[in-house]
């Protein structure tokens, strides 16, 4: 079984050039992950009652945030991990970026985050 590690976990800003943070994601394309916080780089504004009803509904707020897209995610350097546990019928192969290129590319200076996935783990 193989997945991709998607949000939190992504690449070298090596890989993404001299890319702005305004010109990571189109405008039209869905967002896999939000970066909000103490960020230097970001490309949308404060959260959206509407659009961003996850977070609201999270009670979650934010004055700017770095959006990223599958295109941006997969620009950035992918490790693969296999994971294994006890009950588990096979092992589950996962790839995607690291957190500390995500949190590079966010220009996250304070390496202390909090995550919230969509299924409420926190």
């Amino acid at each position: 079984m193989s997945s991709r590690l998607l949000p939190l976990v992504a690449a070298a800003l090596v890989a993404l050039g001299a890319l702005t943070a305004s010109s990571l994601r189109a405008e039209d394309t869905p967002v896999l992950l939000t970066i909000a916080g103490k960020i230097e780089k970001s490309n949308r504004g404060q959260m959206d009652a509407f659009n961003d009803a996850f977070l609201k509904f999270r009670e979650k707020t934010f004055d700017k945030a770095l959006a990223l897209d599958l295109e941006t995610m997969s620009k950035l350097g992918q490790k693969a991990v296999t994971a294994e546990a006890e009950g588990w019928g096979l092992a589950v192969n996962f790839e995607g970026p690291t957190l500390k290129d995500v949190l590079d590319l966010a220009g996250v200076a304070d390496k202390t985050v909090s995550v919230l996935a969509l299924d409420g783990y926190e």
